[in-house]
């Protein structure tokens, strides 16, 4: 990440909060300015009303999951999105890409 970098986590806080203040604290340390949303809603809301470099989605949000945000980001956008998936179903990661 350069300086200036603006980055959206989605929903990292609900289950792993350790990871969350891991990944902030890096691209923070690397000069990213990080926004958080801790919903599938205001996720979409967020990456729809402003301009991120990068978006981090978890595959399980509430109210949207990580793949329908990535699904209606996609139809506007074309930020590169990184979607954290803790599933070891094979379909599920498939979906993914």
């Amino acid at each position: 990440m350069s300086n200036n970098s603006r980055v959206l986590l989605a929903d990292l806080a609900d289950d792993e909060e350790r990871i969350r203040r891991l990944i902030r604290m890096y691209l923070e340390k690397d000069g990213a300015e990080v926004e958080e949303s801790d919903n599938g809603v205001d996720a979409l809301r967020k990456a729809l009303d402003s301009d991120y470099d990068i978006i981090v989605l978890d595959w399980m949000m509430p109210t949207l999951t990580g793949l329908k945000v990535c699904k209606m980001v996609r139809y506007i956008r074309v930020t590169p999105l990184i979607m954290l998936i803790a599933k070891e179903d094979e379909i599920d990661k498939i979906k993914c890409f």
